[in-house]
């Protein structure tokens, strides 16, 4: 298994206040993620002008323990519309950066969760050479689109993914795979995680 956790918020709608707490939730979703994967760490923050993504083989913990986690949290700001956070508990591939999540295949930026069984066909058919099945699951959502490309998935999953549209995120699941999610009303923003434990932990510890 793996884990999944970020937010998206309505860009230039957060007070300094919201801005900081909204940090604060994300930090303890990367912690206590941990649970769900410790093989690598990775997080991708998305805006209307520009995207970063950090990909690391250290744990949730080590990560926002390290230097480089703030200079990931300095890159949020009112702007920023989404996060995507992974935690990999390796199933395919290596443990090492490159096969960390997130990936960023085209216009697709996403981290999976589960297995995909038919990842080997989807790869020769796009043409992709991976170790990692989540690539080819976000290059099919990349050729053939969100619907077409979800329907060519065999497997297990919970998805959390932007299509060239850093205003829009997708986030969707096959029923064997847990996700679960809570909007802040005044905030405008959207947290989820794979688990209802990782969610109401981080906000509790956010106050």
């Amino acid at each position: 298994m793996c884990g999944i956790f970020g937010f998206a918020k309505k860009g230039e709608s957060q007070s300094d206040f919201h801005l900081e707490k909204i940090k604060e939730v994300t930090k303890h979703l990367t912690e206590a993620s941990s649970i769900r994967g410790v093989d690598s760490t990775g997080i991708a923050i998305i805006s209307p002008s520009f995207h970063s993504i950090w990909k690391s083989t250290l744990s949730s913990p080590e990560l926002v323990a390290h230097s480089d986690w703030d200079t990931i949290m300095a890159s949020v700001d009112r702007r920023t519309t989404v996060a995507i956070g992974h935690v990999r508990f390796a199933t395919h591939g290596d443990v090492t950066a490159r096969n960390s999540h997130p990936f960023s295949i085209g216009g697709v930026i996403g981290a999976h969760n589960g297995v995909i069984y038919n990842h080997d066909a989807l790869s020769k058919n796009l043409n992709i050479k991976s170790q990692v099945d989540s690539e080819a699951i976000f290059g099919a959502i990349d050729k053939y689109g969100t619907k077409e490309g979800i329907e060519k998935l065999n497997g297990d999953y919970a998805l959390t993914f932007v299509k060239d549209n850093p205003y829009e995120l997708y986030l969707a699941r096959e029923y064997s795979r847990p996700m679960h999610y809570t909007y802040w009303k005044k905030a405008r923003v959207l947290f989820w995680a794979s688990t209802d434990e990782i969610l109401e932990y981080a906000l509790r510890k956010s106050g």
